[in-house]
Protein backbone atom coordinates (compact mmCIF):
# COMPACT_ATOMS: atom_id res chain seq x y z
CA UNK A 1 0.00 0.00 0.00
CA UNK A 2 2.84 2.35 0.71
CA UNK A 3 5.23 2.52 -2.20
CA UNK A 4 8.24 4.49 -3.39
CA UNK A 5 9.52 5.30 0.10
CA UNK A 6 13.23 4.48 0.49
CA UNK A 7 14.09 2.51 3.61
CA UNK A 8 16.46 5.16 4.91
CA UNK A 9 13.61 7.68 4.76
CA UNK A 10 11.13 5.31 6.42
CA UNK A 11 13.56 4.73 9.23
CA UNK A 12 13.92 8.48 9.82
CA UNK A 13 12.36 9.58 13.18
CA UNK A 14 10.25 12.37 11.62
CA UNK A 15 8.80 10.04 8.98
CA UNK A 16 8.06 7.29 11.48
CA UNK A 17 6.27 9.80 13.69
CA UNK A 18 4.27 11.15 10.76
CA UNK A 19 3.49 7.65 9.38
CA UNK A 20 2.07 6.65 12.74
CA UNK A 21 -0.70 9.26 12.24
CA UNK A 22 -1.35 8.64 8.52
CA UNK A 23 -4.12 6.26 7.50
CA UNK A 24 -3.97 4.74 4.02
CA UNK A 25 -7.56 4.38 2.77
CA UNK A 26 -7.04 3.55 -0.90
CA UNK A 27 -4.82 1.08 -2.67
CA UNK A 28 -3.74 3.45 -5.41
CA UNK A 29 -2.34 6.08 -3.03
CA UNK A 30 1.35 6.62 -3.52
CA UNK A 31 2.90 8.29 -0.46
CA UNK A 32 6.26 10.00 -0.58
CA UNK A 33 8.17 11.99 1.95
CA UNK A 34 6.69 15.41 0.91
CA UNK A 35 3.20 13.98 1.52
CA UNK A 36 4.09 12.95 5.03
CA UNK A 37 5.84 16.17 5.92
CA UNK A 38 3.15 18.37 4.33
CA UNK A 39 -0.03 16.70 5.57
CA UNK A 40 1.20 15.32 8.87
CA UNK A 41 -1.55 13.73 11.00
CA UNK A 42 -4.27 13.74 8.33
CA UNK A 43 -6.17 11.07 6.42
CA UNK A 44 -4.74 10.64 2.93
CA UNK A 45 -7.41 9.77 0.34
CA UNK A 46 -6.88 8.48 -3.15
CA UNK A 47 -9.02 9.41 -6.14
CA UNK A 48 -11.21 6.26 -5.90
CA UNK A 49 -11.96 6.89 -2.23
CA UNK A 50 -12.75 10.54 -2.89
CA UNK A 51 -15.15 9.54 -5.69
CA UNK A 52 -16.95 7.04 -3.46
CA UNK A 53 -17.35 9.64 -0.74
CA UNK A 54 -18.75 12.17 -3.19
CA UNK A 55 -21.21 9.63 -4.62
CA UNK A 56 -22.39 8.69 -1.16
CA UNK A 57 -22.90 12.34 -0.33
CA UNK A 58 -24.83 13.04 -3.52
CA UNK A 59 -26.79 9.74 -3.23
CA UNK A 60 -26.34 9.10 -6.92
CA UNK A 61 -25.21 6.09 -8.97
CA UNK A 62 -21.79 6.09 -10.50
CA UNK A 63 -23.27 6.09 -14.01
CA UNK A 64 -25.21 9.31 -13.65
CA UNK A 65 -22.22 11.36 -12.62
CA UNK A 66 -22.11 14.34 -10.33
CA UNK A 67 -24.60 17.16 -10.77
CA UNK A 68 -23.39 20.30 -12.50
CA UNK A 69 -21.85 22.81 -10.15
CA UNK A 70 -23.90 26.01 -10.23
CA UNK A 71 -21.95 29.04 -11.25
CA UNK A 72 -21.27 31.43 -8.41
CA UNK A 73 -22.60 34.87 -9.41
CA UNK A 74 -20.02 37.58 -9.28
CA UNK A 75 -20.83 40.60 -7.15
CA UNK A 76 -21.66 43.70 -9.16
CA UNK A 77 -18.80 46.11 -9.65
CA UNK A 78 -19.61 49.37 -7.95
CA UNK A 79 -17.69 52.59 -8.13
CA UNK A 80 -18.15 56.07 -6.78
CA UNK A 81 -16.52 57.63 -9.81
CA UNK A 82 -17.78 57.72 -13.40
CA UNK A 83 -15.59 56.02 -16.00
CA UNK A 84 -12.92 58.04 -17.68
CA UNK A 85 -14.07 59.96 -20.73
CA UNK A 86 -11.43 58.23 -22.86
CA UNK A 87 -13.15 54.85 -22.25
CA UNK A 88 -16.74 56.00 -22.77
CA UNK A 89 -18.51 54.76 -25.92
CA UNK A 90 -20.34 57.23 -28.10
CA UNK A 91 -23.68 56.06 -26.71
CA UNK A 92 -22.54 56.95 -23.17
CA UNK A 93 -21.70 60.54 -23.93
CA UNK A 94 -24.44 61.62 -21.58
CA UNK A 95 -22.51 60.35 -18.54
CA UNK A 96 -21.75 63.40 -16.36
CA UNK A 97 -18.05 63.87 -15.74
CA UNK A 98 -16.82 64.80 -12.30
CA UNK A 99 -17.76 68.45 -11.91
CA UNK A 100 -16.06 70.76 -9.46
CA UNK A 101 -18.02 70.99 -6.25
CA UNK A 102 -19.37 74.09 -4.55
CA UNK A 103 -17.93 74.52 -1.09
CA UNK A 104 -20.13 75.89 1.67
CA UNK A 105 -17.85 78.14 3.69
CA UNK A 106 -20.46 79.42 6.13
CA UNK A 107 -23.86 77.94 6.81
CA UNK A 108 -26.79 79.76 8.42
CA UNK A 109 -25.57 79.35 11.99
CA UNK A 110 -22.00 80.29 11.06
CA UNK A 111 -23.22 83.44 9.31
CA UNK A 112 -25.17 84.45 12.43
CA UNK A 113 -22.14 83.90 14.66
CA UNK A 114 -19.92 85.86 12.28
CA UNK A 115 -22.30 88.81 12.17
CA UNK A 116 -22.55 88.91 15.96
CA UNK A 117 -18.78 89.04 16.20
CA UNK A 118 -18.63 91.79 13.58
CA UNK A 119 -21.23 93.82 15.49
CA UNK A 120 -19.12 93.62 18.65
CA UNK A 121 -15.97 94.58 16.75
CA UNK A 122 -17.67 97.64 15.27
CA UNK A 123 -18.68 98.88 18.71
CA UNK A 124 -15.14 98.32 19.96
CA UNK A 125 -13.64 99.98 16.87
CA UNK A 126 -15.58 103.21 17.46
CA UNK A 127 -15.47 102.91 21.26
CA UNK A 128 -19.24 103.06 21.43
CA UNK A 129 -22.10 104.04 19.14
CA UNK A 130 -22.09 107.84 19.34
CA UNK A 131 -22.55 109.57 15.94
CA UNK A 132 -22.38 106.21 14.20
CA UNK A 133 -24.20 105.57 10.91
CA UNK A 134 -24.29 102.18 9.18
CA UNK A 135 -24.57 102.27 5.36
CA UNK A 136 -25.02 99.14 3.25
CA UNK A 137 -24.10 98.77 -0.43
CA UNK A 138 -26.86 97.48 -2.68
CA UNK A 139 -27.84 94.73 -2.76
CA UNK A 140 -26.78 92.29 -0.10
CA UNK A 141 -24.74 94.79 1.82
CA UNK A 142 -28.01 96.49 2.75
CA UNK A 143 -29.46 93.30 4.26
CA UNK A 144 -26.23 92.63 6.17
CA UNK A 145 -26.26 96.21 7.47
CA UNK A 146 -29.80 95.66 8.77
CA UNK A 147 -28.65 92.54 10.64
CA UNK A 148 -25.70 94.38 12.18
CA UNK A 149 -27.88 97.29 13.30
CA UNK A 150 -30.35 94.86 14.91
CA UNK A 151 -27.57 93.02 16.76
CA UNK A 152 -26.01 96.25 18.02
CA UNK A 153 -29.45 97.41 19.22
CA UNK A 154 -29.93 94.10 21.05
CA UNK A 155 -26.57 94.32 22.83
CA UNK A 156 -26.18 98.07 23.32
CA UNK A 157 -29.79 99.20 23.51
CA UNK A 158 -29.21 101.84 20.80
CA UNK A 159 -30.94 101.97 17.42
CA UNK A 160 -28.37 103.20 14.90
CA UNK A 161 -29.42 104.98 11.69
CA UNK A 162 -29.05 102.75 8.65
CA UNK A 163 -28.60 103.98 5.07
CA UNK A 164 -28.18 102.43 1.62
CA UNK A 165 -25.89 103.16 -1.31
CA UNK A 166 -26.19 102.15 -4.95
CA UNK A 167 -22.83 102.72 -6.61
CA UNK A 168 -23.85 101.89 -10.19
CA UNK A 169 -23.39 105.45 -11.53
CA UNK A 170 -20.03 105.76 -9.77
CA UNK A 171 -18.43 102.64 -11.25
CA UNK A 172 -15.22 103.15 -13.21
CA UNK A 173 -16.49 100.68 -15.85
CA UNK A 174 -19.90 102.29 -16.31
CA UNK A 175 -19.38 102.55 -20.07
CA UNK A 176 -19.30 98.75 -20.28
CA UNK A 177 -22.58 98.28 -18.39
CA UNK A 178 -24.82 99.44 -21.23
CA UNK A 179 -26.92 102.44 -22.22
CA UNK A 180 -29.55 101.77 -19.51
CA UNK A 181 -27.91 100.51 -16.31
CA UNK A 182 -30.17 99.31 -13.50
CA UNK A 183 -29.84 101.80 -10.66
CA UNK A 184 -30.96 100.88 -7.17
CA UNK A 185 -32.01 103.06 -4.28
CA UNK A 186 -29.64 105.34 -2.37
CA UNK A 187 -30.97 106.34 1.05
CA UNK A 188 -28.93 108.83 3.13
CA UNK A 189 -31.38 111.24 4.77
CA UNK A 190 -28.88 112.57 7.31
CA UNK A 191 -26.11 115.10 7.15
CA UNK A 192 -22.78 113.29 7.19
CA UNK A 193 -20.69 116.17 8.48
CA UNK A 194 -18.83 115.05 11.58
CA UNK A 195 -20.47 111.61 11.58
CA UNK A 196 -18.73 108.26 11.76
CA UNK A 197 -19.84 106.03 8.90
CA UNK A 198 -19.51 102.28 8.49
CA UNK A 199 -19.80 100.97 4.93
CA UNK A 200 -21.09 97.37 4.85
CA UNK A 201 -20.66 95.02 1.88
CA UNK A 202 -20.92 91.28 1.36
CA UNK A 203 -17.63 90.52 -0.48
CA UNK A 204 -14.44 92.57 -0.78
CA UNK A 205 -12.57 91.70 -3.97
CA UNK A 206 -10.77 94.20 -6.19
CA UNK A 207 -11.76 97.22 -4.09
CA UNK A 208 -13.39 99.09 -6.98
CA UNK A 209 -16.89 98.84 -5.48
CA UNK A 210 -15.64 100.44 -2.26
CA UNK A 211 -13.87 103.18 -4.21
CA UNK A 212 -17.17 103.97 -5.94
CA UNK A 213 -18.96 104.01 -2.56
CA UNK A 214 -16.40 106.48 -1.17
CA UNK A 215 -16.92 108.75 -4.18
CA UNK A 216 -20.69 108.68 -3.67
CA UNK A 217 -20.39 109.37 0.06
CA UNK A 218 -18.23 112.42 -0.69
CA UNK A 219 -21.18 113.90 -2.63
CA UNK A 220 -23.29 113.77 0.56
CA UNK A 221 -20.82 115.40 2.91
CA UNK A 222 -17.55 114.95 4.72
CA UNK A 223 -17.75 112.34 7.51
CA UNK A 224 -15.33 112.47 10.43
CA UNK A 225 -14.36 108.85 9.78
CA UNK A 226 -15.27 106.07 7.38
CA UNK A 227 -14.75 102.40 8.17
CA UNK A 228 -15.40 99.29 6.08
CA UNK A 229 -17.01 96.06 7.29
CA UNK A 230 -17.32 93.06 4.95
CA UNK A 231 -18.64 89.57 5.53
CA UNK A 232 -16.02 87.99 3.23
CA UNK A 233 -12.59 89.20 2.14
CA UNK A 234 -11.55 87.03 -0.79
CA UNK A 235 -8.33 88.86 -1.69
CA UNK A 236 -7.37 89.89 -5.23
CA UNK A 237 -7.15 93.59 -4.52
CA UNK A 238 -6.53 95.99 -7.42
CA UNK A 239 -6.73 99.17 -5.33
CA UNK A 240 -5.09 100.02 -1.97
CA UNK A 241 -8.26 99.39 0.04
CA UNK A 242 -8.62 97.24 3.15
CA UNK A 243 -11.47 96.34 5.50
CA UNK A 244 -11.51 97.34 9.15
CA UNK A 245 -13.86 94.51 10.20
CA UNK A 246 -13.83 91.18 8.33
CA UNK A 247 -16.13 88.25 8.99
CA UNK A 248 -14.26 85.59 6.99
CA UNK A 249 -11.03 85.68 4.97
CA UNK A 250 -10.85 83.28 2.03
CA UNK A 251 -8.16 82.29 -0.44
CA UNK A 252 -10.14 81.95 -3.65
CA UNK A 253 -8.36 80.51 -6.73
CA UNK A 254 -8.12 82.70 -9.79
CA UNK A 255 -11.40 82.68 -11.69
CA UNK A 256 -13.37 81.41 -8.71
CA UNK A 257 -16.38 83.11 -7.20
CA UNK A 258 -17.85 83.70 -3.76
CA UNK A 259 -21.64 83.77 -3.47
CA UNK A 260 -23.25 85.30 -0.39
CA UNK A 261 -26.90 84.36 0.19
CA UNK A 262 -29.11 86.25 2.62
CA UNK A 263 -32.46 85.05 3.86
CA UNK A 264 -34.35 88.19 2.78
CA UNK A 265 -33.41 87.70 -0.88
CA UNK A 266 -32.35 84.08 -1.28
CA UNK A 267 -34.31 82.21 1.38
CA UNK A 268 -31.18 81.20 3.31
CA UNK A 269 -28.05 82.58 4.92
CA UNK A 270 -24.84 81.06 3.60
CA UNK A 271 -21.51 81.74 1.93
CA UNK A 272 -20.52 79.43 -0.94
CA UNK A 273 -17.26 79.27 -2.87
CA UNK A 274 -17.68 78.30 -6.54
CA UNK A 275 -14.72 76.98 -8.59
CA UNK A 276 -13.73 78.63 -11.83
CA UNK A 277 -15.11 75.82 -14.05
CA UNK A 278 -18.58 76.16 -12.54
CA UNK A 279 -18.49 79.94 -12.25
Amino acid sequence: MVRNIPQEIVRAPTVRLARAYVKIVDADVEITLPHLLLYGPHVVRGPQQLRRERMAHWNLSTSSGPPPIPATPRPPITTTHPPSASFLPASAAYWPLMAPTRTTVLDSRAVARTLRRMADELVELFDGTDDLIVVGIQRRGVQLADRLVAMIAEREGVQLPRGALDITLYRDDLQTVGPRPVVGKTHLPWALEGKRVVIVDDVLYTGRTIRAALDELADFGRPARIALAVLVDRGGRELPIHADVVGKTLDVPRGGRVDVMVNDLDGEDSVVMVPAEEG
